[in-house]
């Protein structure tokens, strides 16, 4: 029965029970990590980003590229990890897990998380969302067994909407796994009786109070929902909706039950400009003609054909008219109806076989108006990471109102955005090219530099001159030559002594001459003792300089050696040059998986909208026929009224003949 299933429509909150909405649970996770959990592991929130590459991390996020965001943080751990923010990364990647569908990598996140000593909050806050993903899988035990988990007193004081949440999560837990209604009434005892949470509760209790057959409670219950919400002082236009919602399963529970005056009456509470306008405005057809109310009907009716027929359950209107005017004994009129209708439908059946043999991604895209869109940011989503989109051919209308059809085409759109996160990688190694070019030129003008001062240096003229002076030392040291090793004070002396005897040597002989020599032989005798004396230091002196020296020149010759073994070799630009080469194996690798993907869940959009117009074709193919069966029978009727009448006209004319003869 429409408007009777277990889902809120697009509404702020949706938090109803739908199943397997990994990507919802990823987004939802991250908005809440991002704002209210942004502590360190002391419960202080800090006023700016600590690291810098969390500040990439959370750059990437909130520009909408999840998959950059998620390849940050793995780059991040590899290098020594995120300091600064405790436990904080760690949550916001298991979100980003959770975003793509990688809930067992998620929960191995979390759980090792949950492990460590990490804040109360963090900690109250990932038992929550770990919940709520086991929730959205339907593994209800779990998710109830994990909610249990968290410090309820503890999420009230810090965030009294999140308790809230988890109050509702397990009101719904409750009534899902268990026959009992007590812990469900339970939950809604501890929710403010005006919360939304609380009304979706009771909504949802109507409603599977519906599937399991239990009619006049749940007509009571969404009564009592609808009076509830009409009382209410609070006009949001949530609250608004929920109580047309209600009004309208009400409705339609009341025309099941043969009930037209109520449904009527129910029906009418309903806005014309609500989003239940037109299910309402059906249903409200349906209860005036059974209530002989035609004139409201016909009204209803022809409100609605005004309209788009946007959706297929619209498209009985046109034989719900025609027969309308039937049942007003309109014959005429109702004729003309159903031979509009049988064109509309005949038109119909020629537009769907088209658009079966058109069918392709791009006219589903197309249709949805995102073809020149899809896997931009422009595109927004909701609260499950749905996309928010308006599609203006009503035979995907339905289609896309069920959820596996919402999860491929959110999955096309993300493997779109992943491909152009691909193609930024792609642009970005392509730019090591240039940079590699620059390197190169950079490289070689510094090898020139260096080769230049080299050559200024002559290195082998140094090296031939220590050669030269460690050999003559060395021998002096051999032969113990202690004159090679005198100080400049004893060379000086040295010299005057020499100088002496050179000036002697040009004196007349005679005793003065004598004097002198044995003065100045006392002289040199005393000299040879001094320099004998001081010998071994001096020579030590000289070998710690040649040893010095040697050492100077080795280290020279290291430092020369490794710029020579530089200028040759390109070892840095090689390794990067084939980090890069990898980097374009991997991106390879990772666009023909990506491609792969593309293609299945395109197959599978085909599948899903090719079999949606198989079923809207067999049943236009049904209207049709009931319209062609229709206009034939009202046809024969008239025609045979028309006969009818003639011959009663014959008849008249004769008579009157008759009587005008016996007459004269």
């Amino acid at each position: 029965m429409n408007g009777t299933k277990c889902v809120k429509m697009n509404f702020p909150k949706v938090y109803l029970a739908v199943s397997h909405l990994l990507s919802m649970c990823g987004l939802i996770f991250l908005g809440a990590v991002l704002t209210a959990s942004a502590k360190t592991k002391d419960d202080t929130i800090p006023t700016r980003v600590l690291d810098l590459a969390y500040g990439s991390v959370l750059y990437e996020y909130y520009q909408g590229h999840a998959f950059e965001a998620l390849t940050l943080l793995n780059v991040s751990n590899v290098r020594g990890g995120i300091s600064g923010h405790g436990d904080h990364p760690a949550l916001v990647e298991g979100g980003l897990m959770l975003s793509y569908g990688m809930v067992q990598e998620a929960k191995k996140l979390f759980e090792s998380v949950l492990k460590e000593q990490v804040s109360a909050s963090h900690k109250n806050r990932a038992w929550f969302y770990l919940a709520k993903v086991f929730y959205l899988q339907q593994e209800y035990q779990l998710s109830l067994e994990t909610l249990e988990k968290v410090d309820q007193a503890l999420l009230k004081s810090e965030n009294t909407e999140l308790f809230y949440e988890t109050v509702y999560l397990k009101g719904q837990i409750a009534h899902l796994i268990s026959e009992k209604g007590s812990q469900f009434q339970q939950q809604i005892s501890v929710l403010p009786a005006t919360h939304i949470f609380s009304y979706y509760l009771q909504y949802n209790q109507a409603v599977i109070s519906v599937e399991t057959g239990r009619t006049d409670e749940a007509i009571n219950r969404f009564s009592s929902l609808a009076a509830s919400l009409a009382e209410s002082e609070n006009e949001q236009v949530e609250r608004q909706a929920l109580k047309e919602q209600s009004l309208l399963s009400l409705g339609q529970l009341y025309l099941q039950k043969k009930q037209p005056d109520l449904a009527f009456k129910a029906l009418s509470g309903i806005r014309k400009g609500s989003v239940f306008s037109d299910q309402a405005l059906f249903s409200y057809a349906v209860a005036a003609a059974n209530l002989d109310k035609f004139g409201l009907a016909l009204e209803a009716l022809n409100l609605l054909k005004s309209r788009p027929l946007f959706m297929p359950w619209l498209q009985q209107v046109p034989y719900a008219l025609a027969y309308l005017y039937e049942q007003l004994e309109e014959p005429e009129l109702a004729l003309q109806a159903y031979r509009a209708a049988a064109d509309h439908y005949q038109n119909l059946a020629v537009e769907l076989k088209d658009n079966s043999n058109r069918l392709s991604e791009q006219t589903i895209l197309k249709a949805l108006k995102i073809d020149q869109t899809i896997g931009q940011s422009l595109i927004e989503t909701d609260f499950y990471g749905h996309l928010k989109v308006q599609p203006t051919d009503f035979n995907i209308a339905a289609l896309l109102a069920s959820e596996v059809f919402q999860n491929d085409i959110s999955e096309l759109h993300e493997l779109y955005k992943l491909r152009y996160s691909l193609s930024r990688w792609a642009h970005q190694l392509d730019s090591f090219d240039q940079m590699m070019i620059t390197r190169n030129n950079l490289r070689e003008q510094k090898i020139q530099q260096t080769a230049n001062a080299l050559a200024a240096q002559q290195a082998e003229l140094w090296r031939s001159q220590q050669h030269a002076m460690s050999a003559e030392v060395y021998q002096a040291i051999k032969s113990e030559d202690s004159l090679f090793f005198m100080t400049q004070d004893q060379i000086d002396y040295h010299q005057q002594i020499q100088g002496v005897y050179e000036n002697l040597s040009s004196f007349p002989e005679g005793d003065e001459k004598q004097a002198y020599l044995e003065k100045i032989n006392r002289i040199e005798r005393y000299f040879t003792w001094w320099v004998s004396d001081t010998y071994g230091v001096n020579r030590w002196q000289a070998e710690k300089q040649v040893i010095t020296l040697k050492r100077e020149m080795t280290a020279f010759d290291e430092h020369h050696r490794k710029l020579v073994v530089e200028m040759s070799s390109n070892d840095n630009n090689a390794a990067l040059a084939s980090r890069v080469s990898e980097g374009r194996q991997r991106l390879a690798l990772l666009r023909q998986n990506l491609e792969l993907s593309l293609e299945k869940t395109r197959v599978k959009l085909l599948m899903q909208v090719r079999a949606d117009i198989k079923k809207q074709s067999i049943e236009t193919q049904n209207y049709l026929l009931a319209a062609r069966e229709s206009q034939a029978r009202l046809a024969d009727v008239l025609y045979r009224k028309e006969i009818s009448d003639n011959q009663d006209k014959a008849k008249t004319s004769e008579v009157g003949v008759g009587v005008g003869e016996l007459a004269k």
